[in-house]
């Protein structure tokens, strides 16, 4: 049998000892798999450098929860990261880095061969990992054959000064030793350290504080209005003590009543003092952003153009200011109103009122309304200027009425009924005070006569006939003194009258005269006159009224024709009478 040259030898043996490492287990080049990919077999050999009385590290079965990072590393107590491949930090926080170092290798090995090893260093976490630096106790029986890379320090501690890793990344070390003859175990220690680092700026940040007034700008003399001052904080840090003052200038007071309590705290915020110049109100504090809403009355006092000023202050800050300008008018609406003359009036006809408007301030007036109202029996016959007639009253709106406008309206009323009249005028605007009047206004009624006479139309000679007057007052007064008269026709003779009437004095005596008398509205009044007829022919008898005095008076002729001959004086003179007694009706 032929044996292979010695100088092929040497190559011989290296390739069966390598064909043997392999067999026993060879490097592993690959990236070492994440916790929860682990294999119990990688875990022999690993030892816990920070328990130096443990040998070895009793790692979890595949599928079990990993024991929970140290919370001073996470930030959170019992934080159990899946696998070590993330940490999570809570809301808010910055991540912390967490740098993981394992060892890979044999845990048996062929004596008198080399011995490598895997230090793998990896950043598990998603923030950066600095000053990150490998230090590895060399084994004391085993020479070094290797270091991949090389060592930043080869000592008593071999060290690596791997300076950042990024998040993810991962960083081999390679070693590899050889035992030293007749030694049974190699050991070695690795350790990992790294640093990281929390910061923070702090913007320096005045005080700052805006205020704004806002309100009406015109005011009216006596009147109340709403302002608003609205304190608000405009800068980066929360300011405290704040005081905000409101001074008033001649023309303005401030009004003691709150418009509301406790914007703050619920209590009474604001102060006044004793002349009402100035109101005060204190903010504990307002942080960036914030903004408190007061709001106030002030009361005009006199008329002109005035100024207040808002400031607010607080410690640290300079003192801001606003002015505001207003002005204090005066709304001075007048309304003058005349009646009819004698204040009187007569029922059924109309009665005229005048009202004259004017605006004498220096204010413009809106919503100008005026009324004019009277009792439910009364009854509008017309109005100007567009008036509105309604049951009891009538109104006028003008849009506006500016400083000197004068506006002239009339308006007519009537009523059915005799008696005193109160007829109320009202003028008002959306400023200043409410104008009144009132206008009494006597109605008087109208007497209005009707009247006729009645005789008979044929009768015979010496037969009584009769006369008839009727007075009737459809008027709504009394008719006074009203006088009825008769003159009788030659054919007759007086019997007598009803009531009692006095014979005219005249030539013939053939005048009957009634005292005066009153009819009432809506009365009448009867008078009778019985005469004889003495001669034929046609009797015409003439009546006349006469009211108050008033000449010639009303008057009615009525004829009667009277047949036949008296057989006591067929041709002669009539009979004679007494005159002082005929038609005269016993006193009683």
């Amino acid at each position: 049998m032929a044996y292979p040259a010695p100088r092929f030898l040497l190559p011989l043996l290296l390739v069966t000892a390598a064909g043997l490492l392999y067999a026993q287990g060879p490097f592993q080049t690959r990236e070492p798999p994440l916790a929860d990919e682990y294999r119990i077999e990688q875990a022999k050999g690993m030892i816990d450098p920070d328990d130096p009385g443990v040998n070895r590290v009793e790692h979890l079965a595949p599928g079990a929860i990993p024991r929970s990072l140290p919370s001073d590393l996470t930030g959170t107590s019992d934080l159990s990261p899946a696998g070590y491949t993330q940490v999570v930090a809570p809301a808010g926080e910055l991540p912390t880095p967490v740098v993981t170092l394992n060892i890979e290798g044999n845990d048996v090995a062929p004596s008198g061969q080399t011995v490598g090893y895997k230090l793998i260093v990896r950043n598990v976490s998603r923030a950066k990992a600095h000053n990150v630096v490998v230090r590895v106790i060399p084994p004391r029986n085993a020479e070094k054959v290797k270091a991949d890379p090389p060592a930043t320090q080869d000592e008593a501690e071999t060290r690596w000064e791997l300076k950042t890793l990024d998040p993810g990344q991962t960083r081999t070390i390679e070693l590899v030793y050889k035992p030293k003859a007749d030694e049974m175990e190699v050991k070695v220690q690795a350790r990992v350290q790294f640093d990281f680092g929390r910061g923070m700026i702090t913007n320096v940040s005045p005080p700052a504080l805006s205020i704004k007034k806002e309100g009406p700008e015109k005011l009216i003399v006596g009147e109340s209005v709403v302002y608003r001052i609205t304190v608000r904080n405009t800068g980066k840090v929360t300011v405290k003590d704040i005081e905000v003052k409101d001074l008033l200038l001649q023309g303005l007071v401030h009004d003691d009543r709150e418009v509301a309590r406790g914007t703050v705290t619920g209590r009474l915020m604001s102060s006044i003092d004793p002349r009402g110049m100035t109101r005060m109100w204190s903010i504990p504090a307002l942080a960036p952003g914030q903004s408190r809403v007061l709001d106030y009355r002030v009361r005009a006092k006199e008329p002109g153009k005035v100024t207040s000023m808002a400031s607010v202050q607080a410690a640290g800050m300079a003192e801001k200011q606003q002015d505001f300008a207003a002005e204090v008018m005066t709304a001075n609406l007048q309304m003058r109103v005349v009646g009819p003359e004698s204040e009187r009036a007569t029922v059924g006809q109309t009665a005229g009122y005048r009202i004259t408007v004017e605006n004498r301030g220096d204010a413009e007036l809106r919503n100008v309304t005026v009324r004019c109202v009277f009792s439910p029996d009364m009854r509008p016959t017309k109005a100007t200027n567009g008036g509105q007639p309604f049951r009891d009253s009538v109104q006028w709106v003008f849009r506006e009425m500016k400083p000197g406008d004068v506006k002239e309206l009339n308006v007519g009323l009537t009523t059915a009924s005799p008696g005193l009249r109160t007829v109320q005028f009202t003028a008002r605007a959306d400023k200043g005070a409410e104008q009144r009047a009132a206008i009494k206004t006597e109605f008087t009624g109208v007497a209005t006569l009707d009247w006729d006479a009645e005789v008979p139309g044929t009768e015979a000679v010496g037969k009584t006939l009769t006369y008839k007057v009727t007075v009737s007052n459809r008027g709504t007064a009394v008719a006074k003194n009203v006088e009825v008269r008769v003159d009788l026709p030659k054919e007759v003779d007086l019997i007598d009258t009803t009531p009692r009437s006095d014979r005219g004095v005249d030539a013939t005596g053939k005048m009957v005269m009634f005292p005066k008398f009153d009819v009432a509205a809506g009365k009448k009044t009867t008078m009778t006159v019985r005469v004889k007829a003495r001669a034929a022919g046609e009797a015409r008898a003439i009546f006349w009224l006469v009211e108050d005095g008033k000449a010639p008076g009303a008057r009615h002729d009525k004829t009667t024709n009277i047949i036949g001959t008296d057989p006591r004086s067929p041709s002669g003179p009539p009979p004679k009478t007494d005159p002082t007694k005929v038609g005269m009706l016993p006193r009683g």
